[in-house]
C-alpha cells in the first residue's frame, strides 16, 4: 500500500475490489492498512457482507482527503443497487475490529481466509 501511496496524488482516490469469506477478516485487516496509510476510509458493499454474514466482493475506498460519502451513496442508488457505504468513524471502527494492520513482513492473508477457531 506503501507504493499506492507514493503514486497517488495528493487529491486522488484508491479503489480495491477485493474478494473475502464470511468473517471478512482479510477485508477488515486490508480496510486497517488502508486507514494506517491514507486517514480515509470506507467500504461499499451488501449488508450482509459488511455485517459478516456472507463472504463475497466488496469495494475499499482510500484517501488523504475527506472522501465524498454522500456522492457515493448516490451514485450507488442510480445504478440501482442495494450497496451500503460505510465510512463513518463508528462503523468503520466496528467493521475493522482487532484486524492487523498488514505489511511486507505481516501478511498472513491466507490465514485470514479461513474460519477463525472458536
Amino acid at each position: 500500500v506503501s507504493d499506492v501511496s507514493r503514486v497517488l496524488t495528493d487529491d486522488g482516490v484508491y479503489a480495491l475490489n477485493l474478494i473475502d469469506g464470511s468473517a471478512m477478516r482479510f477485508a477488515a485487516a486490508e480496510l486497517a492498512t488502508l486507514r494506517a496509510v491514507f486517514g480515509h476510509v470506507a467500504v461499499i458493499g451488501p449488508a450482509a457482507r459488511i455485517d459478516g454474514q456472507e463472504g463475497g466482493n466488496l469495494v475499499l475506498v482510500a484517501s488523504r482527503h475527506e472522501l465524498p460519502l454522500d456522492a457515493i451513496a448516490a451514485h450507488v442508488a442510480e445504478r440501482g443497487d442495494t450497496d451500503q457505504v460505510l465510512g463513518d468513524t463508528a462503523g468503520v471502527d466496528r467493521f475493522i475490529g482487532d484486524a492487523p494492520v498488514l505489511t511486507d513482513d505481516f501478511a498472513p492473508v491466507d490465514q485470514l481466509h479461513t474460519r477463525a477457531s472458536t
